[in-house]
Parts: structure tokens; C-alpha cells; sequence
């Protein structure tokens, strides 16, 4: 049996005795309302979905630091090891100036993408 799971959902479906993957909604093999067809045979595009602690605004340069060291710390533990394992995550931890410049980085590529499909 295969499942086809929408956007967000297909980690909790592993271990169930099914075949599953992951698809986007609109990327189905059949051609959506008007013969249009899904988004992936009119794009060629990659979105990472990820994730990570971010902190408000204003904080002090302190207190960023502090945040970095704890977050850094955490992610050289067992525990962390195990759900990158459990959860079949990537660890590509990014902190400070490497993370702000990614995040511009991954914005623009979204406003790329967003500009391209004339929304």
C-alpha cells in the first residue's frame, strides 16, 4: 500500500507498514481544474522546510551570545542526535551572522519564486 501524504505529515507516517512520501498539495500526476497541470512539470523549484529558534528583536549582544551557546550546546547531546535519527532531519545548524545571512538569502530566493509566478 503507498500513501501519499500532503505537505508536513509524512514523518509521523514511517514505521506504520506502509510505503509513504511526501507530496506538496498541487503536484499530483493528474492535471488540476482546466487541464492546468501541477506545479512541479511548471517549476523547477526547491524550498527547504526549515526550522530553528529565532529571538525578539533588541536582545543585547550578550544575550544572543548566550542563546548561541546554548543552542550549539544542545545540538552535541544524545538527545539531539537521536531525534535528527528518529525524525530523518539534517543537521545544518547555523548560528549568528551565518544564519541572519541565510535567511536573507533563502527570503530572496522566495521572492524569486513569488515574482516569477506573478503573485
Amino acid at each position: 500500500m503507498e500513501v501519499v501524504f500532503p505537505a508536513g505529515r509524512y514523518p509521523d507516517a514511517r514505521g506504520r507498514g506502509c510505503r509513504a512520501r511526501w507530496r506538496a498539495p498541487g503536484t499530483g500526476p493528474a492535471a488540476g481544474p482546466g487541464g492546468v497541470p501541477p506545479a512541479r512539470r511548471r517549476l523547477d523549484v526547491a524550498l527547504p522546510n526549515w526550522r530553528g529558534p529565532v529571538a525578539p528583536p533588541g536582545i543585547t549582544d550578550a544575550q544572543r551570545e548566550e542563546l548561541i551557546a546554548i543552542v550549539t550546546e544542545m545540538t552535541r547531546t544524545p538527545e539531539w542526535a537521536d531525534a535528527l535519527d528518529r525524525n530523518k532531519w539534517v543537521d545544518s545548524l547555523l548560528t549568528g551572522d551565518a544564519f541572519a545571512d541565510f535567511i536573507r538569502e533563502d527570503q530572496a530566493r522566495v521572492d524569486a519564486v513569488i515574482e516569477e509566478l506573478g503573485l
